[in-house]
């Protein structure tokens, strides 16, 4: 996958979580988000992102959505784009403040 094509599924798919009509939907997908998270600490850069991107954690993502109440849905893709999403803009985050110093 191009990097554009990734950039720009990552920052849709945060996007669309954030912008659920409902608070408690907000509220889950910010969660599945950052529960998900953790499995992409071990990408540093960009790169490893876009590497990790080609076999994302999918069965993770399905085991978070699974484990909310009967009737509660999340879409696996949002939440998986959301994470990587968040990861890059942590990485970038870091990098500014290194460069700043």
């Amino acid at each position: 996958m191009r990097a554009e094509e990734a950039l720009g599924a990552w920052r849709r798919g945060e996007a669309t979580a954030r912008r659920c009509v409902r608070l408690a939907d907000r509220v889950r997908y910010g969660r599945a988000i950052a529960t998900l998270l953790p499995a992409l600490e071990h990408c540093a850069s960009f790169d490893d992102l876009l590497a990790a991107y080609e076999d994302p954690p999918t069965a993770l993502a399905d085991a978070i959505c699974a484990e909310l109440p009967e009737g509660d849905i999340l879409v696996r893709a949002l939440v998986v784009d959301g994470a990587f999403w968040w990861r890059l803009r942590e990485l970038v985050g870091k990098a500014a403040r290194v460069a700043a110093e």
